[in-house]
């Protein structure tokens, strides 16, 4: 407890990673962001003003306030490891869709997903995606 306030405390160790993976807070234009750097290129996790990041050691300490809800804990907990496994081992995601009706068409940066007789549904694709 800090004053008046009731702060929540999670830490990851990731210190036997150290060689492989880096951590960084960055703060730009009033976002506040916790970058990730490994093998496979890095990746900037949005967090919110109300986290303080303090990162030593390859140790990442997350401050919350006690009214952050324990699903956030475990979302934002979450996305760090799976981040950090993304950027290590360079994680490919196969999509299985099953059912009738769907038809797919690629084009440069964009998948257009035809559902039925509905509108068709527009994925921008990021550079970095390979289909």
């Amino acid at each position: 407890m800090v004053g008046n306030l009731k702060i929540k405390k999670v830490v990851l160790d990731f210190t036997k990673y150290q060689k492989f993976i880096g951590f960084k807070e960055v703060l730009d234009n009033k976002k506040h962001y916790l970058e990730v750097n490994g093998f496979f290129g890095k990746v900037l996790l949005n967090l919110s003003n109300s986290v303080i990041v303090k990162i030593s050691n390859n140790k990442i300490i997350l401050f919350f306030n006690y009214k952050v809800k324990h699903k956030v804990l475990k979302y934002i907990y979450n996305n760090i490891i799976y981040i950090s496994y993304g950027v290590l081992y360079y994680h490919i995601v196969d999509i299985l869709i099953k059912g009738i009706g769907y038809k797919f068409e690629l084009k440069k940066e964009e998948l257009l997903i035809f559902c039925g007789n509905s509108l068709p549904v527009l994925i921008n694709i990021p550079e970095n995606i390979e289909f």
